[in-house]
C-alpha cells in the first residue's frame, strides 16, 4: 500500500488510489537506487549513509501523513452550521459559527494517535471527568490558548490548577447562542 497508510471508512477511494500510488512510487524508486548502488564500486559507508536517508524520507513522508475524522454537519435554525468531528472514544471537535469546541480530548487512544498541534486553539475546551479515555494533559496543553475557556469538573480542575467547575445539573451559557447543561453519567458493567 504505500510506506505508511491509514484507511477511513470515510476515505475516499480517489484518495485510496493516491496514497497507494505515492507509496508505490517512492518503493519503485528506493528500490531503482538500491540497485544502482550495489552496482556501483562505493564503499559499504557511503551505501549504508544513502539507505540511512531514504530511511528517514520514509519516516518523514509517515509524519506527514493527515488523518480523516468521521464528521457529520448539520445546520441549526439559525442558519448557522455545526460541524462534528469523532476524534476517537469520546474526543469530540465542533466547529460553531467560527468557534472551536472540544470534548474529552486525548491524544492516544489504543492504535489511534492525534496530534492536535494541527488543530486550530479550543475557544472552549470540556473535560467531562478523570478518566485517562476522557482526560490528558497533553493535549489540553496544545489546545490551550489565551482565549481558551476550560470547563471541567472539580477533580480535573483540581489536577490542572485551573478551570471553570460545573457539577451535575449545572447550566453554563459560554455564548450568547449556546448553553451547556452537567449531567450525570456513569460508568456500568452491565
Amino acid at each position: 500500500m504505500g510506506v505508511c497508510h491509514w484507511f477511513e471508512s470515510s476515505t475516499s477511494h480517489k484518495t485510496q488510489n493516491l496514497l497507494n500510488f505515492g507509496g508505490f512510487s517512492f518503493f519503485l524508486l528506493v528500490q531503482k537506487t538500491f540497485s544502482y548502488l550495489y552496482r556501483l564500486k562505493t564503499t559499504i559507508t557511503t551505501k549504508k549513509i544513502i539507505i540511512s536517508l531514504f530511511a528517514l524520507l520514509g519516516l518523514a513522508s509517515c509524519s506527514q501523513q493527515s488523518y480523516e475524522y468521521e464528521t457529520d454537519s448539520f445546520t441549526t435554525k439559525s442558519g448557522k452550521t455545526v460541524k462534528f468531528h469523532a476524534l476517537t472514544h469520546a474526543s469530540i471537535r465542533i466547529e460553531y459559527d467560527g468557534k472551536e469546541i472540544v470534548i474529552d480530548p486525548v491524544t492516544k487512544l489504543g492504535d489511534k494517535t492525534i496530534d492536535y498541534t494541527t488543530m486550530p486553539k479550543a475557544d472552549y475546551l470540556f473535560i467531562t471527568h478523570e478518566h485517562f479515555d476522557h482526560f490528558d494533559t497533553l493535549a489540553t496543553k496544545q489546545l490551550t490558548g489565551d482565549n481558551t475557556q476550560l470547563i471541567t469538573n472539580q477533580r480535573c480542575a483540581d489536577m490542572l490548577g485551573y478551570g471553570k467547575v460545573m457539577a451535575n445539573g449545572d447550566t453554563l451559557q459560554p455564548a450568547e447562542d449556546f448553553t451547556v447543561e452537567a449531567v450525570p453519567a456513569y460508568n456500568t458493567t452491565q
